[in-house]
C-alpha cells in the first residue's frame, strides 16, 4: 500500500507540477515561497489598479520596468523581444492576452486584493508540495517538518487570521483555476474551519502557528 501510495504521488507531481526529483521539488517549494504565482498578478495590480484599462504606453512602461526589476516570471526570457515589438504585433502576443487577463481580474476583484492578494493560495500550494513530496519519498519527515515549520512562520508574519488566510487562498483558487467545479466545496470547507468550534483553526489561531 505504502509503495501504491508513493506511486500515486510521483505521477501526481510529474502530470500537476512537473517535477520528478529532489532537486526540481526544492526548486518547486523556492518558487513558491518567493514568487508564486502571486507576484505576476500582485505586480499588475501595483502598477493598473487605477486604471480603467490598459493604455499601449502604459504597458510598455510597465514591460520597461519589468526589465529594470526582473519581476515577470512567465516571460523572463522573451520580455526583451516583446519591448522591441509594434504596438500592433505586442497586442497579439501571449504576455499581452495574459496580462488582459490579469487586468480584467484585478478590476473585479479589486477590493480583495488589497491587504494579502493571493498569498495564500501559494503558501496552501506549498504546504500541498511538502505533503506530496514526502508521499512520493522525494522528502523525509524531518526535512518536511522544519520546511513547515519555516513556511508557518511566514504566514504568521503575514496573516493576522485564519480569516484573510482563507480569503487569499479562495481568491487564489479563482484566478488560478478557471471553470472550478470544486470551488463551492472548498468555499464551504473554509467556512466549517473557521466556525467549527471542534476545528483545528479554533484550537491554533493563526499568530499562534
Amino acid at each position: 500500500i505504502v509503495e501504491e501510495n508513493s506511486d500515486k504521488a510521483k505521477r501526481v507531481l510529474k502530470k500537476t507540477w512537473g517535477l520528478k526529483n529532489r532537486e526540481s521539488i526544492f526548486k518547486a517549494l523556492s518558487f513558491l515561497k518567493k514568487n508564486g504565482v502571486r507576484r505576476e498578478l500582485h505586480s499588475v495590480f501595483n502598477k493598473f489598479q487605477t486604471h480603467d484599462e490598459l493604455n499601449i504606453d502604459e504597458v510598455r512602461n510597465y514591460i520597461k520596468d519589468l526589465l529594470e526589476t526582473s519581476q515577470y516570471i512567465s516571460f523572463s526570457h522573451e520580455i526583451e523581444k516583446i519591448e522591441s515589438l509594434s504596438d500592433k504585433d505586442l497586442l497579439k502576443t501571449k504576455f499581452y492576452k495574459k496580462l488582459e487577463n490579469d487586468f480584467s481580474f484585478i478590476k473585479k476583484e479589486q477590493s480583495n486584493l488589497f491587504e494579502y492578494g493571493i498569498t495564500g493560495w501559494d503558501m496552501t500550494n506549498y504546504v500541498n508540495l511538502l505533503k506530496l513530496a514526502y508521499k512520493a519519498n522525494y522528502l523525509k519527515i524531518d526535512e518536511c517538518w522544519i520546511l513547515l515549520e519555516k513556511i508557518s512562520k511566514e504566514c504568521h508574519h503575514l496573516f493576522k487570521d485564519w480569516k484573510g488566510f482563507s480569503e487569499s487562498y479562495l481568491l487564489g483558487r479563482r484566478y488560478a483555476l478557471k471553470n472550478d467545479k470544486d470551488y463551492k466545496r472548498f468555499e464551504y470547507i473554509c467556512f466549517k474551519l473557521q466556525n467549527d468550534k471542534l476545528s483545528i483553526w479554533n484550537h491554533f489561531l493563526c499568530n499562534d502557528v
